[in-house]
């Protein structure tokens, strides 16, 4: 499933846990389960957006986990505009077939 994974620094962090975090970043793999489709940094240096296929909560756990320690995560689940419209429109007419 693909979803859009955003996520800002703590307030907490500091000149070390910044750079503890890089150090670890630059050591990571992402577990089975977990794709990165795109991976972008905030310009303002507080965070950064990523298009991911998860194939399971405990992926996203696994992941997220590693770095809770310095960010907050938000994760939705995403799909293509072509699909979102075609389920739209099925529930908007369902909606309207109801008197």
């Amino acid at each position: 499933m693909l979803f859009a994974v955003s996520y800002k620094t703590r307030g907490t962090i500091t000149e070390d846990t910044a750079g503890r975090s890089l150090k670890l970043f630059a050591n990571w793999t992402p577990p089975a389960g977990y794709v990165f489709k795109a991976h972008y940094t905030n310009a303002d240096g507080n965070g950064g957006l990523a298009l991911v296929e998860i194939d399971s909560a405990a992926a996203a756990l696994e992941v997220h986990s590693a770095w809770t320690p310095f960010f907050e995560f938000t994760t939705v689940p995403i799909l293509e505009i072509e699909q979102a419209m075609q389920i739209h429109a099925k529930t908007s007419s369902w909606r309207a077939s109801v008197k």
